[in-house]
């Protein structure tokens, strides 16, 4: 029966070849990803025939589930199946993007190597943004590692800051498990001094704590207004700064910045501004009704006859100095001072 059953399914994938909805070995604008579980509703393992069967590759393995690669004309082929099969599946279009600082880079659209993008000089390290097919596994990391580059920090979906040179770059593009790999633009780094409107600004520059990090950290301070500071953190250095615009533009080129964002300040509250602008409090800021909450409670609460000024009801049992409990309307809890707050006395 198992054969017979084999037989069928080797039949239809054959149908799906004719018809058009052919295995999607390689990405293009037509092809997405599918994940699916490991194991029907059922309990039942998934063989890997059922990729077979809707013309897609299986591209990565994990303990809960595997990814397929697919046309997307072979979706509803392959939500029927999986439906018949009670195999739950998730069709995930945003394995083709990265959530950059300024964008969404299509990475479907978006060539690899992008000639629009310039590459760092021969043997310059630099920061560059590199997409695997799937969620990371240890091997990929590892055969990433092996050709040179070093993963400085996540970005959305299944991507990586990388620290490489342009020849380590060529070596990660014919990774199979890399999908899309190019460096980080100047125009995709955090640049929030652009909206500032004063010739410099109070900024933190973060810096990739990696080959060159020494080089920029001391650029930045040669371009400082005043004394510059630096913390070393986890992959990365940040700088604190105060730059012109025209500096923190060039410091934003230097291949090993992440971007450049500025630094919050506290602010005195401008609550005494807003006291003209309300009705309910004198000049000085006084409640102009201070009794008004008295009032409310008395008239919700029949266990509270007998506030004192402050909202509470005076009492003779003690908890420790400062704390009681407050008094809470009978109507939500059912009995009248079940939880009622008391001074101590």
């Amino acid at each position: 029966m198992r054969t017979i059953t084999r037989f069928v399914i080797a039949l239809f994938s054959v149908a799906l070849v004719a018809s058009g909805l052919r295995a999607a070995s390689s990405r293009g604008q037509d092809t997405t990803s599918l994940v699916v579980e490991n194991r029907a509703l059922d309990g039942t393992l998934v063989q890997d025939d059922f990729a077979a069967a809707i013309g897609g590759t299986i591209v990565a393995r994990y303990s809960t589930y595997h990814v397929i690669r697919l046309a997307k004309a072979s979706l509803s082929v392959a939500n029927a199946r999986a439906s018949a099969q009670h195999v739950m599946i998730r069709q995930r279009d945003d394995f083709d993007r990265i959530y950059l600082a300024s964008r969404i880079a299509d990475t479907l659209a978006e060539p690899s190597p992008n000639p629009g993008i310039p590459d760092y000089a021969p043997a310059t390290h630099g920061l560059y943004v590199m997409q695997f097919i799937a969620p990371l596994l240890p091997s990929w990391k590892a055969d990433a590692e092996s050709a040179g580059a070093r993963l400085i920090g996540y970005l959305p979906e299944n991507a990586f800051l990388v620290d490489a040179t342009p020849e380590i770059a060529s070596v990660l593009r014919n990774l199979s498990s890399v999908q899309w790999l190019n460096p980080l633009s100047q125009n995709d780094k955090t640049q929030e001094f652009r909206n500032v409107t004063t010739p410099d600004a109070d900024l933190w520059v973060d810096v990739a704590d990696m080959s060159g990090a020494t080089d920029a950290v001391q650029t930045i301070a040669t371009k400082s207004i005043g004394q510059s500071t630096s913390m070393r953190e986890p992959n990365r250095i940040r700088v604190h700064s105060k730059l012109t615009l025209v500096d923190a533009a060039t410091v934003l080129q230097l291949p090993t910045v992440i971007g450049i964002s500025l630094t919050p300040h506290d602010r005195l509250s401008s609550e005494r501004g807003s006291l003209s602008l309300t009705s309910n409090v004198d000049s000085q800021g006084r409640p102009t009704n201070p009794l008004s909450y008295n009032t409310w409670l008395n008239s919700h609460c029949v266990a509270c006859g007998s506030l004192n000024a402050e909202g509470f009801c005076p009492g003779n049992r003690r908890f420790w100095v400062g704390y009681g409990r407050s008094c809470l309307c009978p109507s939500r809890f059912g009995r009248p001072g079940y939880f009622r707050r008391e001074l101590r006395t």
